[in-house]
């Protein structure tokens, strides 16, 4: 998800961005320095295999795969940005039953583009030759 093309120490977690599997690169990333090792591993300094450690015939669609996860983690920050107007809107005595539906909308949806990208533990979700997927 993270188009993580080397296996790295301390592997930062690029926002955004263009992967490119021809150069083994994310364009226009932002990175955060060891934040996708500490989130995967609970450890900054936790080595990270990288797509070049696997048969390029095993690899999913990287760009696809790291798009969808933007837009997962996009919705999530969106439905927070909801909840909280929501409470900070109900604080203030206002009427927020277009938010509320606003928000069950978003809840039903975000799960399905949570799919497209993969799962929350890391695990891998999409199918490889000869490999069992469950």
């Amino acid at each position: 998800m993270e188009a993580l093309f080397e296996t790295t120490a301390g592997a930062p977690l690029t926002i955004g961005g263009i992967p490119d599997v021809d150069t083994g690169e994310v364009r226009l990333g932002v990175q955060i320095p060891r934040l996708l090792s500490l989130l995967a591993k609970h450890d900054p300094d936790a080595i990270i295999q990288g797509l070049h450690d696997f048969p390029r015939d095993e690899w999913p669609d990287v760009l696809w795969v790291h798009l969808a996860f933007e837009v997962m983690v996009g919705c999530g920050f969106v439905l927070l940005a909801v909840g909280l107007w929501f409470f900070w809107a109900r604080r203030r005595g206002a009427r927020t039953g277009g938010a509320a539906a606003a928000a069950g909308a978003g809840g039903v949806f975000a799960p399905r583009v949570s799919g497209a990208g993969g799962g929350l533990d890391g695990e891998r979700t999409w199918p490889a030759p000869g490999r069992s997927t469950g």
